[in-house]
């Protein structure tokens, strides 16, 4: 079968990229997680993800406003040297 195929088949819940979508591939000597193991796991990801990318936001937005602070600031300075301020 062509790959083509095979995602077609697994999209059906057939063939063997269904079993592995299904986290049933190799049997059960191979070594695979279990499917609770597997949503367990993608959970705490998934959790830690989210937590990381609150920190870079806040770290992102903290960034910026101190960069606009400082060219608030810069332009605030040539500003008042040319007596505009």
């Amino acid at each position: 079968m062509s790959t083509k195929q095979l995602t077609k088949a697994a999209s059906k819940g057939k063939g063997p990229r269904a079993d592995q979508a299904n986290g049933m591939s190799g049997g059960a000597d191979s070594g695979r997680p279990s499917s609770a193991l597997d949503d367990l796991l993608l959970s705490d990801s998934m959790q830690n993800s989210q937590s990381f990318r609150a920190k870079v936001a806040s770290a992102t937005n903290g960034a910026l406003l101190a960069e606009m602070r400082s060219k608030l600031g810069s332009a605030a300075r040539r500003l008042d040297e040319k007596g505009l301020l």
